[in-house]
C-alpha cells in the first residue's frame, strides 16, 4: 500500500527539487537503507548520509532544505523530520507535508488540482487504521505473499546467502535486549566478521538513540558503524528468543539480528526480506515454533 501511495508522491511536478540530509545514529547501513527509501518515494536530491554526531558541523558549511533522521536532531536553521528506519505511512505523510511547505510553486490553481494525491493518501491512512484487525492481517498476508513470490522468483534470497545455521542461536530462557545483542555479536566475532568491541558499541547505540533498531514487528536489527568498532567483513547473525525480549516501552522482540558491513554495499533487499518476516502473524508464528537452528533457518528463508 505504501508503494502505491508513494507513486503519487514521487512525480509531483509542482514541487521544487528539494535537497535533504539523511541522518542515522552511527552505522551507515541504517542511513543507506533510509536513503534508498527516500529516493524511491520522493524526488529529492540527497546531499549526504551522515551520522548524527556530524550534523552540526555539516550544516555550518552546507545549505539544505530539511533533515530526515531516525534519531532526534536539534537544529534552529533547518526543519527536521524524525522517522522510522522502515518508513511508515505516517513518516511519508510527515515528509510530504514539509515538502509541500518548502517546495510548492506559486501556481495555486495547479496546486489545488493536485491535492487529489494528498486526499488519496489520507483515505489510505484512514482505511488502514479502521480496518478490522482480522481482515487487516488477511490483507497483509496477501501483500507479503506477493513480495515473497517476487523474492523467490529472482533466485536465492540474500538472507539465505548471508545467514546459515551456524550463525543462528535459539534461547529458550528469558534474556535481556542487551544479552540478545551481545550474543548475536559474539556469533559474528567467532566467525571473524567483527572485533570484540562490536556488540558493546551496538548496545551503546541503543542506549543513546533508543529502540530505532526495531525495524519490524518482533524484529530488531542491531549494528554499529565500522568507524565505531572493528569490522573485518560483512556478516549477519541471529538470536531467537520465543519467550520475547522486552525493549523500551514494552516493545517485544523475538528475533535479534546483528549486522556488520565492512564495505559500502547496498543491502536494501536484505533489509526488505528481514522486515517482511514480521509483517504477517502466520509467518512469525511458524518461525517461533522451530526448535533447532536448521529448521529455523529453512523457516526464515523459504
Amino acid at each position: 500500500m505504501i508503494h502505491i501511495c508513494a507513486a503519487f508522491v514521487r512525480n509531483l511536478e509542482y514541487l521544487n527539487l528539494l535537497e535533504v540530509l539523511i541522518v542515522c545514529p552511527g552505522s551507515m547501513a541504517t542511513g543507506k537503507y533510509l536513503e534508498a527509501q527516500v529516493k524511491n518515494y520522493f524526488d529529492f536530491r540527497v546531499a549526504a548520509v551522515i551520522p548524527s554526531r556530524d550534523v552540526e558541523e555539516f550544516l555550518k558549511s552546507n545549505k539544505i532544505d530539511f533533515v530526515i533522521s531516525t534519531v532526534n536532531v536539534r537544529s534552529e536553521s533547518v526543519p527536521c523530520v524524525k522517522v522510522q528506519a522502515q518508513l511508515t505511512m505516517n513518516d511519508i505523510n510527515a515528509i510530504q507535508n514539509i515538502a509541500f511547505l518548502l517546495g510548492r510553486k506559486e501556481n495555486k490553481s495547479e496546486n489545488e488540482s493536485r491535492y487529489v494525491e494528498q486526499n488519496f493518501l489520507d483515505v489510505m491512512k484512514t482505511f488502514l487504521e479502521k480496518l478490522d484487525a482480522s481482515k487487516r492481517d488477511e490483507f497483509f498476508d496477501e501483500v507479503y505473499a506477493l513480495m515473497e513470490t517476487k523474492i523467490q522468483s529472482t533466485g536465492k534470497s540474500i538472507l539465505a546467502q548471508m545467514l546459515d545455521p551456524s550463525k543462528i542461536m535459539i534461547k529458550q530462557e528469558k534474556i535481556t535486549w542487551e544479552q540478545g545483542i551481545l550474543q548475536a555479536a559474539d556469533i559474528l566475532e567467532k566467525k571473524g566478521c567483527v572485533g570484540s568491541d562490536y556488540g558493546k558499541k551496538a548496545v551503546e547505540n541503543v542506549k543513546e538513540y533508543g529502540d530505532y533498531i526495531i525495524i519490524s514487528k518482533g524484529i530488531a536489527l542491531a549494528h554499529a558503524g565500522k568507524k565505531e568498532a572493528h569490522v573485518y567483513k560483512d556478516g549477519l547473525s541471529l538470536v531467537m528468543c520465543p519467550e520475547g525480549i522486552e525493549f523500551t516501552e514494552g516493545n517485544i522482540v523475538y528475533l535479534v539480528f546483528c549486522f556488520a558491513v565492512a564495505e559500502e554495499k547496498d543491502y536494501l533487499k536484505l533489509f526488505q526480506e528481514i522486515i517482511a518476516l514480521g509483517k504477517t502473524q502466520k509467518k512469525m508464528k511458524d518461525i517461533l515454533q522451530q526448535k533447532n537452528v536448521v529448521s529455523l533457518y529453512h523457516s526464515l528463508v523459504f
